[in-house]
């Protein structure tokens, strides 16, 4: 089971959009993916609807509250599912992170995603901005990270800091790879580039450069205006979904998942 984190240490980058679009994208393709939310905020629920955002989910697991099984939502996307972070008060955000922290809770429940049923090929953990407790725990506990980028300059200057604080956590043990940086926001082919984002960009070996990039539009509002992924937002997608269709290409073999999944092609249900 390959446990991704999306991680950076700017806020307002696209954390939440690259983790649920690509998580849509990646079940779509025929991964059984389980999104968990780890950011005390709630932004994937927030990014869906009520129904997630005010459900129980890893808070309750990792203070005992819950059982594991009782805090994941099946979609009806096939293979994919999410766990709210749950909600919590001031107080409860201090517990939260101790047991984060001190009992490794977010280790404790991947181990059990890896033994229990379904049986995962991937968990991607959408984290919150800055080296807090819930992202570092999250970093530590996956064995891949990627960091949105967005195109703008203050995100450029943050980005050094973040890979070496990914450096310092490999330095200390943590088996983590950088699986790669994703362009976000990122203007119209063909703009003039004032800030120097495409150059600075460029100078990123293309080992760690992930494509293609995720372009500013207002499509991503709406989605989660309607409490969607892009990919479902119409019946026919709009053009900017296919964009994370590529994005889980590109990604695919940096995390070892190699092997197209089993398809079953049988009949499908008809009645009941």
């Amino acid at each position: 089971m390959i446990v991704l984190s999306v991680a950076s240490q700017k806020g307002g980058v696209g954390k939440t959009t690259v983790a649920l679009n690509l998580s849509f994208a990646l079940a779509v393709r025929g991964w059984r993916t389980l999104l968990i939310d780890v950011d005390p905020q709630g932004a994937v629920g927030l990014s869906l609807n009520t129904r997630v955002s005010e459900a129980p989910g890893l808070i309750d697991v990792a203070l005992g509250r819950s059982a594991l099984s009782d805090v994941i939502i099946p979609t009806h996307v096939a293979g994919l599912s999410l766990m709210p972070v749950g909600t919590m008060s001031y107080r409860e955000q201090a517990l939260f992170e101790r047991a984060l922290q001190e009992q490794r809770a977010l280790e404790q429940l991947l181990a059990r995603c890896r033994e229990g049923s379904p049986g995962w090929d991937l968990v991607i953990l959408d984290t919150p901005a800055g080296f807090t407790v819930p992202m570092v725990s999250s970093l530590w506990a996956s064995s891949h990270v990627i960091t949105p980028l967005q195109a703008e300059p203050v995100a450029l200057r943050a980005l050094p800091r973040f890979l070496e604080r990914v450096r310092e956590l490999r330095g200390m043990g943590a088996g983590l790879k950088l699986a790669g940086i994703v362009l976000t926001m990122a203007p119209p082919a063909g703009l003039a580039d004032p800030a120097g984002v495409e150059t600075a960009w460029n100078q990123y070996p293309e080992a760690i450069r992930l494509e293609p990039p995720i372009p500013r539009n207002p499509v991503f509002l709406e989605a989660s205006g309607a409490g969607v992924p892009v990919g479902l937002l119409r019946r026919d997608p709009p053009p900017v979904a296919r964009a994370f269709d590529r994005l889980a290409a590109h990604l695919e073999p940096r995390l070892g998942l190699n092997a197209q999944p089993a398809v079953d092609d049988g009949p499908l249900p008809f009645v009941d």
